[in-house]
Formats: structure tokens, C-alpha cells, sequence
């Protein structure tokens, strides 16, 4: 199941901390979720290398040569469930290009990060992070010894090694130490003005020569030192939130920075590139690297003659020919800005929506490997894409209801009463349930849309709808109340107040969902069998028991959960319908899915905010989906007769039923009877009372009554 290819970027989606290259073209980048690229054509292809360990993330690393690379994997967590006190951080050695690791202990403790790992050739080595926590080795990292430095509570996250036993440290509120004494003794040599004041850190150093060296950080800060480090002069400390995250000089007067984001005061200047022409004093806003709103980082770059190369956050890789004037992203889908939804048709043929500029609807007849838009001039953002299972997709816009009936190739669109359909799905081919939540209500349409009907909300600020079949719908208001309908919407029952914040409802009763985003921090996964009156948490064992929980998934015996806690990301899947879960740690750039889909070809994990997919081949259900994945297969027919009866029922059905399950319902939801079908013709004696039931095989429901 670790088998995920990234579709959106194309070549990587975890965040890139790091990269270091041995030549023009060779080199190495490394990122969190033990990422690992070899490439040898200046990043403009990448090739995964797999890591010995399966926790943790790359930090920092040395290419000694093309085959020779050592790896700083760090937040190894050690820790078990409910109880994350325990970090270890590791030495990892190749001498082959990664197809063979030697792992070497450098510490565990509660330290949760080391940061920066620096060399003198493959013997001598330093690692810094957290806590003022320094580790030396003398042997090429097979033993390693703790350094005292006298500011135990500030980060680490820069080091520079001069020569002979000279070396340099800085990091948090802007100080930078020196030792002569190969890290034994350590001199503060410097602290930013308005380093202590406004929490300002330096991230980098940068050295031109041997005696001229800069350090950049937090408010577009640039120091310089002149006599290796002894004394600093601030050239540039602006009280903004633009960080430069990694800095260089071409000379003493011209000089690029990577712009990073600083807290939650974010701007516009993260994921650029700036530029000096006055030696560091003043600094011009360059080209921006990320879609506008998204304002993600860069990490970290590397120059070669007017080549830039420089990596950051959601695998962003960004390229510069001409020392920072214009740049390109050679693993970013062109001109195809935020995934709003994802449908896959067949093994290869995926369509995409897509929000801002020109509100696009993508094709891809290749699995995702390239993408043909269809620029149309739809005046809103189309949010989802329906699929009736016989040939026809849709999506709403403001008042807008645009179709597609070759694959999402090419769509048109009509104009509607319908404000902005935000979620919707096809119960059967011609049956649609949307949530047109600008309106305040649902709408309802059996005829493939041709005529559409409203139908009321059962309270205000409806937030999420999913409609099992044509009668039977749950809706969750902002305030996390739950409401059925068992009568397509004409009556609404409160099933519970304050319940499961995202769910999947197999029938009218049973269910799995996720709780604990904000009050409810500790719910996690939950399951329901009485219709979501109540619910019970799930016990998965894993250390993201208390994590926050914000998608979960279910198709047939397949259920995805998302989660986050506060220092990584992960998922909890079970194959076998919840008796059993594995934990992929890591598998999530930011932690978070606004949607996860499952079906018999994959599954395809998306996130519309900062705009990644992934998607796993190996992780395929059989049975399709209901409500708001919309269902692939064809629903069962079947008749019910007599109907009214007395007692005895018979039930004519389609041979492709056998093996499925049928339940009959009362109007409260409560399960009556339940049977696996075995032949084509059932003949059933009722004990039931006198009433109306509900009588359901697979997506299709059918009106029953006994007198």
C-alpha cells in the first residue's frame, strides 16, 4: 500500500527541504516524508530513492559524489500511541546511489528535530537542531558525540565549517556563535538588533570566500562578516514577515535570497526569489514560484554559473537561468491551478475541475501524466463533477449547469435557477441529490436534470449532504446536527447533535466518520449502526489516536481516514472493512484531504487549498461507492409483488443480484430483515406489522406496503 505517485505536482509532493549537487547537472534532493531524488539532468527529472526506514523525515544532506550521499533523517518517532516523547535521529550512508544504506544512531531523545548536517570529507561531521543540540563525529558518523552550547532552549538551524577547527552556528533571535576548538567552546560573536524583540531567526549562511561569509534569516535580515566570522555588520533588518530562507552572492555587490513565509502574517513576498544590487542593503522582489494565494516557501538553493536551483514546500522546484530574472517549475501541471474535484472514467481517462484563471475543466486520456484544459467561459469556479455512470458528467456553476457527454473532453453549459451546487451526486443514471448551499436548499431531479425540483433544508447553514438512494438522506449542519430523511427529503428526523464531522453512509443506518478537528479533539475515527444517534470511537492503536481527523472515506471493505497531529501527517486504512488498519505516516504534504476517492481502479487523495493528488493503484475496491463519490455501477432492478401484501412477498430480480444484500426498513430507519440473495426469484413470508417499509438492493429502494 506505499505504492503513491504524485499526479499534481508531476515529480514530487512533499514539502523539499534540501538539495545538494556535485556537478552541473548531478545531484541530490531530499524532503519531508523520507523523500529522496537522484538526478542527473539539473532536476529537471527526478528519481526516487527508497530509504532503509520508514519514519521520519530528510532534513539535510552531503553528496560527496555522484554515488557517494549522506542523509540527515531526523523526527524518527520512537514514541508509542498517545505517548510521542521519544525522537530519533539517524546517519544514513550510501556509496552506490542509495541502492544500499548503512544506518548509523546519532541520538534519541525528546528532541524532536536536528535541522543541519555539515562535513570535512566523509569522516569528520556535525549535526545541529533543537535545543542547542550539536553531535560530532569523527569517524563517518558511526559514533557520535553531544557538544555543549550555552543556549540549550534556542533552535539551531544554520552551521558553517571554516577551516582547521573553525566553525559557525546560528539560528533562533538572530544570534550567531562561534568555536575555535572544533565545537568544545563556543563565543556569541553576534545577535540580531531586533532579534529578541520580534522573534527573528537566521535560517542560512552563505560563504564567497573564506574570509567574506553572510548569514540571512527572518524580516529579509542579511549580516556579513568580513575576518571569518569574528565580527558582523548588519547590512539589511526590516521588522516584515518575508524570511530569506537561503542566500547567495555572485560578488560583493550582486546577490539573490529565497523568500519564505514568516508565521501567520504571510504576504505576498513567499515563494520568490529577491534580488540585491547594492551588496545586500536593499532587496527587489523577483518572480514568483507558486500560484498567487498559495504564499508556500522555499527552503533551500544551488547555484552554478547564472543557474539556479532551488526547492520548497509542496515539492515545488524552482529553476533560473539567469540568476534570478525569470524562472520556470518544470514539475508543475501548466496553466491548471487548484484541483477542485477529480473523476477517473477508466484505467487512463481522469477529468479534472479546476478554480481561478478561466474556471478550467482538464482531460487526461494518460493517468494523469498531461492534461488538456478546456479554457471555457464559465463565470464561476466549478466546484464538483458528477458522473450518472452512462455517458454524462456534470457541474453547476452561478446559475449555470454545465454538461459533458465525451468524457469531459469538451462541456456546455445552460442556464438554471439553481444558484451553485457545491456538492452533488447521481443516485442512479437519471437521479440527482445536490446541496445548493447559496440558496439554502437541496435540489432534487429525476430525469437527468432535465426538470429540477427544490427541497428544503431541515435546518439553516447545511454544510454537507450525501444521499445513500432516492429516499433515504443524511445533512450536517455547521454546528455538526445531524438530519435524515428516510422520504427523499419531505420529512427530517435529528439524529444527534454535535455528531461526526465528515461521514459515510452505507444505508440508513450504519456509517463511518471522523470527528475531532476542533472541541472534539480526541474523537477520531467513529462508526454508527443505529443511523448516527450515536457513535462510537474506533480504537486503532495507532499514535494518531489523538490526532485531528478531517476525511474519511469508505468503498465496499476500503476505508481511508486522514489525520494530523502537530508534527506529522498520516493515514489509517483498512482493507477488511474496519476489523483491521495500517498506518501510512507521512503520505500527506500538509496532512490534510478535502477529498479522498476510492473505487476498482485506485484511490486519488486531493486537496483543493494547496492544490496536490495523489494516487495509489494498489488500494481498489470492488463495490462502488454511494452519495457524494457518485455510484459507478448500474443499479439492480427488481420487482416487489404483491405490493400492498398481507405477508407474502415475491421479488423478481436481475441475475447480477446474486450476492448482493437485501434489507427491509421501516420509515425510521430501523432494519427489519436482512438476506444475501441467492437466486434470480425470492419468495419471503413476512412477519412484519401493518405500514410502509422500504425494501433495498444495492442502489436501488422500492416502496413496500403490508395491511
Amino acid at each position: 500500500m506505499a505504492q503513491w505517485r504524485s499526479i499534481r505536482p508531476q515529480q514530487a509532493y512533499h514539502n523539499l527541504k534540501c538539495l545538494d549537487f556535485v556537478s552541473d547537472s548531478v545531484g541530490y534532493i531530499g524532503g519531508e516524508g523520507r523523500t529522496l531524488y537522484f538526478t542527473d539532468d539539473a532536476a529537471q527529472n527526478l528519481q526516487p530513492i527508497s530509504l532503509p526506514i520508514t519514519d521520519g523525515h530528510v532534513n539535510d544532506l552531503v553528496a560527496i559524489s555522484p554515488d557517494t550521499l549522506m542523509v540527515l533523517l531526523s523526527n524518527i518517532d520512537r514514541g508509542t500511541p498517545g505517548n510521542n516523547g521519544t525522537f530519533e535521529h539517524r546517519l544514513l550512508s550510501s556509496f552506490d546511489r542509495g541502492a544500499n544504506w548503512t544506518s548509523n544512531l546519532i541520538s534519541s531523545s525528546n528532541i524532536r528535530h536536528t535541522y543541519v548536517l555539515k562535513n570535512r570529507g566523509k569522516d569528520t561531521l556535525y549535526v545541529a537542531g533543537e535545543e542547542g543540540a550539536i553531535y560530532r563525529s569523527y569517524d563517518g558518523g558511526a559514533n557520535w558525540q553531544t557538544l555543549n552550547f550555552p543556549l540549550i532552549s534556542r533552535t539551531i538551524r544554520a552551521m558553517h565549517l571554516i577551516s582547521g577547527q573553525e566553525l559557525l552556528v546560528a539560528g533562533d533571535s538572530g544570534y550567531v556563535y562561534r568555536s575555535t576548538n572544533a565545537g568544545n567552546n563556543w563565543n556569541s560573536v553576534h545577535q540580531l538588533t531586533q532579534g529578541i524583540s520580534l522573534g527573528q531567526h537566521f535560517w542560512n549562511f552563505f560563504a564567497l570566500s573564506e574570509d567574506t561569509l553572510y548569514a540571512c534569516g527572518r524580516g529579509q535580515s542579511v549580516v556579513r562578516s568580513d575576518d571569518r566570522g569574528q565580527t558582523w555588520q548588519e547590512l539589511n533588518n526590516m521588522s516584515s514577515t518575508v524570511e530569506f530562507s537561503a542566500i547567495h552572492f555572485r560578488d560583493t555587490t550582486n546577490g539573490i535570497a529565497l523568500g519564505s513565509i514568516s508565521g501567520l502574517l504571510a504576504g505576498s513576498g513567499s515563494g520568490t526569489i529577491y534580488r540585491t544590487s547594492d551588496g545586500g542593503r536593499s532587496w527587489t522582489r523577483g518572480p514568483v514560484s507558486f500560484i498567487p494565494g498559495e504564499n508556500k516557501d522555499l527552503h533551500d538553493l544551488h547555484l552554478i554559473g547564472n543557474n539556479v536551483i532551488a526547492v520548497g514546500e509542496l515539492g515545488r522546484i524552482l529553476k533560473s537561468p539567469d540568476y534570478g530574472l525569470t524562472t520556470v517549475v518544470p514539475n508543475e501541471v501548466p496553466n491548471l491551478p487548484y484541483t477542485t474535484d477529480i473523476e477517473i472514467l477508466s484505467d487512463n481517462n481522469y477529468v479534472m475541475s479546476c478554480r481561478q484563471a478561466g474556471n478550467t475543466f482538464a482531460h487526461s486520456s494518460d493517468s494523469g501524466k498531461t492534461w488538456t484544459a478546456q479554457r471555457s467561459s464559465f463565470s464561476q469556479t466549478p466546484f464538483f463533477i458528477a458522473n450518472n455512470g452512462q455517458g454524462l458528467l456534470v457541474s453547476f456553476t452561478n446559475n449555470k449547469l454545465l454538461r459533458s457527454r465525451d468524457g469531459g473532453v469538451s462541456w456546455t453549459e445552460t442556464t438554471t435557477s439553481v444558484s451553485r451546487i457545491d456538492q452533488g451526486a447521481f443516485i442512479d443514471a437519471a437521479t440527482f441529490v445536490g446541496n445548493d448551499e447559496q440558496a439554502g436548499n437541496f435540489i432534487l431531479s429525476t430525469d437527468t436534470l432535465n426538470t429540477i425540483s427544490t427541497v428544503a433544508y431541515p435546518a439553516n447553514n447545511i454544510e454537507r449532504l450525501q444521499a445513500v438512494d432516492a429516499n433515504i438522506w443524511f445533512a450536517l449542519d455547521n454546528r455538526r446536527d445531524l438530519y435524515r430523511t428516510t422520504d427523499g427529503g419531505s420529512t427530517w428526523q435529528l439524529m444527534n447533535q454535535n455528531s461526526a464531522e465528515v461521514f459515510q453512509f452505507e444505508d440508513s443506518l450504519n456509517a463511518w466518520g471522523v470527528a475531532g478537528s476542533n472541541a472534539n479533539l480526541n474523537l477520531g475515527v467513529v462508526r454508527t449502526s443505529d443511523g448516527g444517534t450515536t457513535w462510537t470511537r474506533v480504537i486503532t492503536g495507532s499514535n494518531f489516536d489523538n490526532a485531528r481527523f478531517n476525511y474519511i472515506a469508505k468503498s465496499g471493505d476500503v476505508i481511508i481516514a486522514s489525520a494530523i497531529s502537530f508534527w506529522r501527517s498520516g493515514l489509517l486504512i483498512s482493507t477488511d472493512n474496519g476489523l483491521s488498519w495500517t498506518v501510512q505516516h507521512d503520505v500527506l504534504p500538509y496532512g490534510e484531504a478535502t477529498a479522498i476517492e476510492i473505487n476498482q481502479y485506485g484511490t486519488w487523495i486531493y486537496n483543493d487549498l494547496v492544490d496536490f493528488v495523489i494516487e495509489n493503484r494498489t488500494i481498489t475496491s470492488t463495490t462502488s461507492s454511494v452519495g457524494l463519490s457518485e455510484a459507478k455501477t448500474k443499479p439492480i432492478q427488481f420487482e416487489l409483488f404483491p405490493n400492498p401484501t398481507q405477508g407474502r412477498l415475491n421479488i423478481k430480480l436481475e441475475k447480477a443480484a446474486v450476492g448482493e444484500q437485501l434489507r427491509i426498513f421501516n420509515l425510521t430507519g430501523k432494519l427489519m430483515l436482512e438476506s444475501t440473495i441467492k437466486k434470480d426469484q425470492l419468495s419471503l413470508n413476512l412477519d412484519l406489522p401493518t405500514g410502509l417499509y422500504l425494501v433495498s438492493i444495492n442502489q436501488t429502494m422500492k416502496k413496500l406496503v403490508v395491511h
